[in-house]
């Protein structure tokens, strides 16, 4: 009996051939779904007008027309001037060693939030730092929406309303807003006070010049470091861009 569980050298041959079989199997496996889902070669062009920045090419776009101009009287001044640093503008925080990413978005642009839930991955995990521009494009509730999340963002809480303000078919009454602020925890009249504060409007003339320096013509757009997107990237596109560090910030 003792004999029958002595590893004789055929034995021994034939277990590291099964596991010779077995890792072969796996390491196919691993190769199948990389080629699956693979991006496809990343596809630069030199931006134009804009030394040191390069442009992110091919993919779908929000096709939905729009006007550059929409929510702003038409009787007001330009907008304003927009210098050769535009770090300080796109990304106005420490991104402390992490991919810097000025995100500019419209909360009824369905491809935003689908961008949106594409980005959350990288943030938790430490990859990027997201920098949030509110670019209203597609209608007056895209621009009371946004005036909605920078009127929350002077209460301290950037992002409180998110949630509730996302939506392709929302419509933004001032009684919607007071019941979602105050789900929030918003002191809600002063919300809508806010929403009207001269710092609202410059802060949505400043992203809509900032937009038009860097050209950008559709929701989402970003700049991923230098590098400019100005599509709905699909996941395994923009795990590339974020994994290879190759938009980091760099001297111009």
């Amino acid at each position: 009996m003792a004999s029958q569980n002595v590893e004789t050298p055929a034995k021994s041959a034939g277990r590291r051939r099964l596991l010779l079989a077995l890792g072969g199997l796996a390491a196919f496996y691993a190769g199948s779904r990389w080629w699956l889902t693979r991006p496809a070669p990343l596809n630069f062009q030199p931006a134009p007008g804009l030394p040191g920045f390069r442009r992110l090419v091919d993919g779908p776009v929000s096709q939905a027309a729009f006007d550059p101009l929409i929510g702003l009287d038409r009787r007001a001044e330009p907008l304003p001037e927009i210098g050769d640093d535009l770090k300080p503008l796109l990304f106005p925080g420490d991104a402390a060693g992490r991919v810097p990413v000025a995100y500019f978005a419209d909360f009824r642009c369905p491809n935003c939030a689908e961008l949106e839930r594409l980005l959350r991955v990288h943030i938790e995990a430490g990859e990027i730092r997201l920098f949030r521009h509110e670019w209203p494009i597609l209608g007056p509730a895209s621009v009371e929406a946004a005036r909605a999340a920078l009127a929350a963002a002077m209460q301290g809480r950037a992002g409180a309303l998110d949630g509730g303000l996302t939506s392709s078919r929302l419509i933004v009454t001032a009684a919607y807003l007071r019941r979602i602020a105050g789900r929030a925890g918003l002191d809600a009249e002063r919300l809508l006070a806010d929403m009207r504060a001269p710092e609202v409007d410059a802060k949505l003339a400043l992203v809509r010049a900032l937009a038009r320096r860097l050209g950008f013509y559709a929701t989402p757009s970003m700049v991923m470091g230098r590098t400019l997107v100005i599509c709905q990237v699909p996941a395994p596109t923009l795990a590339a861009l974020v994994w290879a560090r190759c938009c980091l910030v760099t001297s111009a």
